[in-house]
């Protein structure tokens, strides 16, 4: 004997046409998901495809500036080198002015 849903009225669902409707449920869920899939990987597609034609040569192009700036740049040992000179030359020229400064006060 099948089960049965009493609805109230004298339609009364048996076991088969729940699974029937169970089935049909199932159905429209599958379709449901390939629809979404599908909308999905386009989506995807499309962000992918903006990536590559848009994000991708602007961050190659930054990557060459970037490149070309590190060529130019000195080195970080010549620049150290040059401020060890410039700061010994900075001094010399000190006492050089001190001692000009001495040899007017002295004439």
């Amino acid at each position: 004997m099948a089960k049965t849903v009493d609805k109230g009225d004298d339609d009364v669902l048996d076991e088969k046409d729940i699974q029937i409707l169970r089935q049909m449920f199932a159905e429209q869920e599958a379709r449901m998901d390939a629809k979404m899939d599908q909308k999905i990987e386009a989506s995807e597609n499309r962000l992918f495809a903006y990536l590559e034609s848009k994000i991708e040569p602007q961050i190659k192009l930054l990557a060459e500036g970037q490149q070309a700036l590190l060529e130019k740049m000195a080195p970080k040992d010549r620049i150290n080198d040059l401020e060890a000179r410039v700061s010994t030359v900075e001094h010399i020229v000190t006492q050089h002015s001190k001692d000009i400064k001495k040899l007017k006060e002295a004439i």
